[in-house]
């Protein structure tokens, strides 16, 4: 089967804020499942998100891992959409992935939000402590295990 665009369902948890100051907030919150057949019928194995969250560690070191606040909306052209989907705008960024660590079968992100329109509002809903999510995007190469894709 040859390369596919992934798209997550979220992962809805309270955020566990480090600090925060009037106008950010650092936080760390679960991205991701591991080893665990998720809400899509997918398993994203441990070293297969390992390997990638490696290869982004000079993006986290520059404070260019960006992140937006919601998930793109499909205008109905493939090629955009294809394209949008894997690419995160900037007029759209929420938050930077700062750092990260495995904790049992979870992905946890070390995020920071960001002096943006869509970072404010991200903070906004960390003082109110709501539960917010996270969805991984990216391009891989799925392999159907009968009903699961890995």
């Amino acid at each position: 089967m040859g390369p596919s665009l992934i798209i997550e369902s979220c992962i809805f948890s309270e955020a566990n804020v480090i600090k925060q100051t009037p106008s950010k907030a650092i936080f760390r919150c679960p991205i991701q499942t591991v080893d665990e057949v998720n809400q899509n019928g997918r398993i994203y194995p441990y070293q297969v998100l390992h390997e990638a969250m490696e290869q982004c560690k000079s993006r986290m070191k520059a404070r260019s891992f960006y992140s937006e606040l919601d998930h793109p909306i499909p205008t109905g052209n493939q090629a955009i959409d294809g394209i949008r989907q894997s690419t995160v705008q900037l007029s759209e960024v929420s938050h930077i992935i700062r750092d990260y660590e495995f904790k049992k079968n979870l992905l946890v992100g070390e995020m920071e939000t960001v002096s943006t329109p869509k970072g404010a509002i991200l903070l906004g809903l960390l003082r109110d402590k709501t539960g917010v999510g996270f969805s991984m995007r990216g391009m891989a190469e799925l392999e159907s295990k009968g009903q699961l894709i890995k």
